[in-house]
């Protein structure tokens, strides 16, 4: 029996504001437990949430780069489930009312281009952390520690449709997903610091089938060379039980990186164990156009100028490469300019005047190639909330608490 893999993705990236989603707290980047928190990140009763502007800005951002549609009629939702690490026993988010939908992610394998499908890019709030004494996991620990300066980041979630099928497709899109989040400015997209994590969702089924087989999640992939090991280990446990007759049971795994097994975690929660419905905190979320030319600005900016958004991605590439790393951007680019760098103090010169022109052109071209897949779709498109909760039209730009 011939089978088939198909992958999906749920990705979520940290924001770079200063501030939380819902309230005035700082995001701190430190092992001092607890130090920045409140009664709305840490779900006191009467305490009220106020959205970021600055993490909705850079959520639409990211929407306008992978060609999404943007939902100017949003909404908030409640997510409901319970973890310790979750103090409101709810996390805010949203459902079917994302701030964008149906985009592409260009990618690039051995030379040849691909897309992945997005189905919908949202925001959503982080969970406070969990620290396991003994062994680092729940199940063996002795006890558990739990700290909520992370309560309450803003998370932009990134959730593409079942369309990719092996790892390498996987690991060059996250790779993509990573360096445009980078490119933005957005994000430090940083594996080993959490600013980018996500989670595999595995199926595999025959190859003449026009449906999908059952969903398995895979999480703890802290690595781009985890994921792959974990897809690829993945796709053969599931291949071999289906061979073998055996039932593919819907279910979260966990990847141990140490013994390159997937394990049992929990069974999978649908969209109904969520119970999802508009959080009755927070007003409806309007898009103005005006907010929206904004946000493209900040791809564009005026007409034969460098952005903020490309100085910012430039300089940062600049400081953290050595010389060697740009040396063979010189024949490249074609510069009539000698490099003649010979130390780390020299090259963000260099970037200003060779390579910053390089950089800022494969930026505007990804970018440009990600919206001119979707020339014919109108950004300011009205989606009329489906909800069963109605509220009022907010019609001004969301608060900004940055």
């Amino acid at each position: 029996m011939s089978l088939k893999p198909t992958i999906g993705f749920e990705t979520h990236i940290e924001l770079n504001t200063n501030t939380k989603m819902f309230c005035r707290c700082a995001v701190v980047d430190t092992d001092e437990p607890n130090i920045s928190l409140c009664p709305t990140c840490i779900g006191l009763p009467g305490a009220l949430p106020v959205p970021n502007k600055k993490a909705i800005e850079f959520i639409t951002l990211l929407a306008l780069s992978t060609g999404c549609e943007i939902t100017s009629k949003g909404m908030f939702h409640r997510k409901n489930y319970f973890y310790p690490d979750l103090p409101k026993n709810y996390q805010i988010s949203q459902f079917d009312l994302p701030v964008g939908l149906n985009g592409e992610l260009e990618i690039v394998i051995d030379e040849n281009k691909d897309y992945i499908q997005i189905e919908r890019v949202h925001m959503e709030e982080d969970t406070g952390k969990s620290s396991h004494s003994g062994s680092g996991r729940i199940e063996s620990a002795t006890s558990t520690a739990l700290d909520f300066n992370r309560s309450g980041v803003p998370l932009v979630e990134i959730v593409t449709k079942p369309v990719i099928s092996s790892s390498k497709q996987a690991v060059a899109y996250i790779e993509e997903l990573r360096q445009l989040s980078i490119d933005l400015n957005i994000s430090e997209g940083r594996l080993e610091k959490g600013n980018l994590r996500f989670d595999a969702n595995i199926s595999v089924a025959p190859e003449d089938s026009n449906e999908l087989g059952t969903k398995v999640e895979i999480k703890n992939m802290n690595s781009l060379r985890s994921l792959e090991r974990a897809i690829d280990y993945e796709i053969q446990r599931q291949t071999k039980a289906l061979e073998d007759g055996v039932e593919i049971v819907q279910e979260t795994r966990h990847w141990d990186e140490n013994k390159e097994i997937t394990s049992t975690m929990r069974s999978k929660e649908g969209s109904a164990d969520y119970r999802y419905f508009s959080d009755p905190d927070l007003p409806n979320m309007f898009l103005s156009d005006e907010f929206i030319k904004e946000v493209n600005l900040e791809i564009y900016g005026t007409e034969g100028s460098v952005t903020k958004m490309e100085t910012q991605s430039c300089l940062f590439t600049g400081n953290k490469a050595s010389v060697t790393d740009f040396k063979p951007y010189s024949t490249l680019i074609g510069s009539d300019k000698a490099f003649t760098a010979t130390g780390e103090d020299t090259i963000v010169g260099w970037v200003k005047d060779t390579f910053m022109d390089y950089k800022v052109t494969k930026i505007q071209n990804r970018i440009q190639a990600q919206i001119d897949l979707h020339n014919k779709k109108t950004l300011e498109t009205n989606i009329q909330p489906t909800s069963s909760v109605a509220k009022p039209e907010v019609t001004a730009t969301p608060d900004d608490t940055e």
